[in-house]
């Protein structure tokens, strides 16, 4: 086969191949893996705490729902490897019941600083929240937190993929890209 043709066959294939799969660093993302939260480790409100498996789900069956009564937060975070100054997309939704502004919080924190605070919710359907974090080390922490008397914030589907990575059709494109040079630079 000419030098070229292996070239348009790669191409070809790359074109043709089906997107990989990128499986999120979160495990148990979607909350369908119970009774247990598997994944998460999960810290109780000193009191009132009232977190658990909801079938109230932006997706699938499940999410989890946080509803403290005494203004203090039930919490479930998890670590994961990551890449020191990589950036990573992190991706969540969040749904809640009406509460005032003075008994109600949800909080996300990646590696201990709040990176979304929902006081006082009002009622809402599911929302999408999603954002471009940087890890500082091999190891980050997600954390979730709230309460909310007298109803619950519900979370659902995390997931956090590295952020960049090229998808098949951009690497066609670049493919070819590169063989029209190369046929210009053989003329």
């Amino acid at each position: 086969m000419h030098r070229y043709g292996k070239v348009f066959a790669v191409v070809a294939m790359l074109a043709f191949a089906p997107p990989a799969a990128l499986a999120s660093l979160i495990t148990n993302g979607g909350f369908e893996e119970i009774p247990d939260l598997n994944g998460w480790t999960v810290t109780h409100a000193a009191s009132g705490s009232v977190i658990s498996i909801y079938n109230n789900s932006h997706t699938g069956l499940n999410s989890v729902g946080f509803g403290a009564m005494a203004n203090l937060y039930d919490s479930i975070d998890q670590s994961f490897s990551t890449t020191a100054s990589a950036q990573y997309q992190l991706s969540f939704w969040l749904s809640w019941g009406s509460a005032g502004p003075s008994n109600a919080d949800f909080q996300a924190l990646w590696n201990g600083s709040v990176i979304l605070d929902v006081p006082g919710a009002s009622t809402s359907d599911w929302t999408q929240y999603s954002f471009l974090v940087l890890a500082t080390s091999g190891s980050t922490n997600l954390k979730f937190q709230g309460y909310n008397n007298p109803t619950w914030y519900y979370l659902d589907d995390v997931s956090v993929d590295p952020a960049g990575i090229p998808e098949p059709s951009t690497l066609l494109l670049g493919g070819a890209g590169l063989l029209g040079l190369a046929l210009l630079r053989r003329r």
